[in-house]
């Protein structure tokens, strides 16, 4: 299954690109695509990961066309 990897702020400069096409095996779930990126970039893993627009639980199933959004730990004072 083919799905779309969105990368935002900081991760998006660290990425050298907006987004990345990636294809996956039926059945990968959110904590192991996460776990594959942070792999190659562990910067990824201190960050938030939405599916869709939305945050979903870890063991979440990404489907065919789905689109991950990986943005970066944000702080406020």
């Amino acid at each position: 299954m083919r799905v779309r990897l969105r990368f935002f702020a900081s991760f998006r400069d660290q990425m050298g690109s907006p987004e990345r096409w990636v294809d996956l095996e039926e059945g990968t779930n959110l904590r192991d695509l996460t776990s594959s990126m942070g792999q190659h970039h562990p910067f990824l893993v201190s960050g938030l990961v939405a599916i869709n627009g939305r945050y979903l639980d870890a063991g979440t199933i990404i489907r065919d066309g789905d689109e991950v959004a990986f943005f970066p730990p944000v702080s406020g004072g």
